[in-house]
């Protein structure tokens, strides 16, 4: 659904298939459960419809679908080859600059990368900022949807500093994240809490990482829970919060 929103929210006349065929190919793009089989699907439709005006949302489900496989290099290929159909386009731009930052580590490109993954943020905060509202959304939905995205934004930025070690923007960024979403979303407080873990401030950090814990989901719960222990060993969880969620 995630790359469907693209669409939705694009000032773009909504792209056609151009022909029945090509429309039942491109649905069992959308209908694959299996990342592996989407990876597949979407290479046999952009072979048999190089020209195909659904090919740059083809190519958003597998970059998501990359993502899924943690196969970053799989996520670059699709996601640039979506941008070179639909430049600008918010989501790929952001999934692209959430990605990133997360495989990274290690590899001889981190710092060219990183700064790819920065410019395709801010990139997305220009699109979010400039997007026409969609005729089928409500004005309190549409607050909801771009508060949601912007906090994205400014979550990659902040992951992205922590990664370069630039502790006090990477605060600034994730409090953005955490505090300016419409939706609360447990690893934004997760990325907040641990920076200001790195950074000494305890208090807040302890705060942060409550939170997320209450959040979860129950991944992010059980490393908020081990990011508190060297923070407060006595007592994992806030007055008030049960400790299983």
């Amino acid at each position: 659904m995630q790359a469907q929103f693209g669409a939705l929210v694009s000032p773009f006349s909504a792209p056609q298939a151009k022909s029945q065929q090509e429309l039942d190919d491109y649905l069992d793009v959308i209908a694959a459960t299996n990342p592996a089989t989407t990876v597949q699907r979407v290479e046999e439709f952009s072979s048999k419809y190089p020209k195909s005006e659904l090919l740059g949302f083809a190519f958003q489900y597998q970059m998501l679908a990359y993502q899924g496989l943690n196969d970053l290099n799989g996520v670059l290929r699709a996601g640039r080859r979506a941008l070179e159909l639909q430049p600008g386009n918010v989501n790929t731009l952001l999934t692209l600059a959430s990605a990133i930052p997360d495989g990274t580590k290690g590899r001889g490109d981190e710092v060219e990368l990183l700064k790819q993954a920065d410019d395709y943020a801010r990139q997305s905060l220009h699109g979010i900022a400039t997007m026409q509202i969609p005729r089928q959304i409500s004005l309190q939905e549409w607050a909801t949807m771009q508060a949601d995205m912007v906090a994205q934004a400014h979550e990659a930025l902040g992951h992205i500093a922590t990664e370069r070690g630039d502790l006090p923007r990477a605060i600034t960024e994730l409090e953005l994240a955490a505090y300016g979403s419409a939706t609360p979303n447990g690893r934004q407080f997760f990325r907040l809490g641990v920076a200001y873990s790195l950074a000494g401030e305890k208090e807040p950090a302890e705060k942060a990482l409550h939170r997320a814990a209450d959040l979860g989901p129950e991944l992010i719960r059980r490393r908020a829970l081990d990011a508190l222990k060297p923070l407060s060993p006595k007592g994992l969880i806030a007055p008030g919060k049960q400790s299983d969620r």
